[in-house]
Formats: C-alpha cells, structure tokens, sequence
C-alpha cells in the first residue's frame, strides 16, 4: 500500500501540484484519503507545499516512515479564583491553591519525607499565627517515612488552632495515623 505523493518539478512555484496515486490500492495519507489528498492539492497555493514541507520531515528515521517534529506543550498554571484577601478592601485574582491556604485549608497529596513535612509544619504555625479558626488538612496521602509524621503530629497537637482532618483518595501507613489525628476527623467515599 504504497503512494507516490509528490509535487510536480515546478509545482512549488506555481499554483498547482500534481499527485500520483494509485487509487486502487485505496492508500491513506494521515487520515485522509489519497484521493482526497489529491483533490485538496488541485485547490490550494505552493505555500500548501511549503508549509507541509515545514510541517513533516521528509527524512524517515531508519526507514520506517516520515519523522514528525514534537509538538511543545504549553505549561498549565494553577486556576486563579476572585477572593479578597484579609485586610484588604478589594477583590484580587489570586492562585487556587493560596485561596486555600488564606482560608485555612492545607492538601497532603504526597508521600510525607522531611522537606513536605518542614514545609507542612512551618504552615501550619504561619496559619496558627495568623487566627484561631480550625485548620484543615486534606489528605490524599500513600503513607511516608515516621519520623517527619511524628512531627507533623506533634506540631498539630501544639498548635492553639483546632485541627481537622478529611481524607479522600488514599490515606494509606502514615497518612491514615495523620487522618486519624485530627481533632475532627471525616473520609470520603
């Protein structure tokens, strides 16, 4: 099932190409026909060629095919919502996960090591430092190493702020004993 798909000498000039194709081998190009790849080349311009040109790498990587070039893609940033933050008399656009934290949520969603368990302790004193409304913890966490748990625990119990604990995903070794440390404690199905 091959076809020959390939501008005339001087179609990159002008403004009509030609293809050859043995329409009885019923050949694709991508997913479009080979004769309607062959109709739409009679209807378009030689910037069709070149930029197909630009498009596809005619040079085939062992044999195999045309090599095509990778697509970049774009990077996603968290979503920002509306929120007036405390102190402040006008709305802003602020990051997802800040709106969270400014109301007292706090996510466990990785493996508790000693960096998470530095950065979750050193919050939750910010938070506690901040008003004594109830601290949430949500955890979605696969376990993690003792020690750092341990201290997460007893940062939670130091704390004046009452704590809350909900588990939705998995709370599995470590990260069920923080579910059930909370002063409240709720799971999600």
């Amino acid at each position: 099932m091959s076809a020959s798909l390939k501008p005339h000498a001087g179609a990159l000039g002008s403004s009509r190409c030609r293809v050859r194709v043995d329409a009885s081998l019923g050949a694709y190009v991508g997913v479009k026909s080979a004769g309607e790849l062959q109709r739409l080349c009679k209807q378009k311009s030689s910037g069709f060629w070149q930029a197909a040109d630009r498009q596809i790498n005619v040079r085939s990587r062992g044999g195999s095919g045309p090599k095509r070039r990778v697509a970049t893609m774009m990077p996603v940033a968290a979503p920002k919502v509306l929120m007036r933050p405390p102190g402040q008399r006008q709305f802003e656009w602020v990051d997802m996960w800040e709106a969270y934290t400014m109301n007292k949520v706090v996510f466990v969603k990785e493996p508790v090591t000693e960096d998470s368990a530095n950065n979750l302790m050193a919050l939750t004193l910010y938070l506690d430092s901040v008003d004594q409304k109830r601290i949430y913890y949500w955890l979605n966490c696969p376990g993690g190493e003792v020690v750092p748990t341990l201290a997460l625990y007893d940062t939670m119990q130091y704390v004046r702020s009452p704590t809350a604990t909900v588990g939705y995903g998995m709370c599995l070794g470590m990260g069920g004993f923080l579910l059930a440390c909370g002063g409240e404690k709720a799971a999600k199905p």
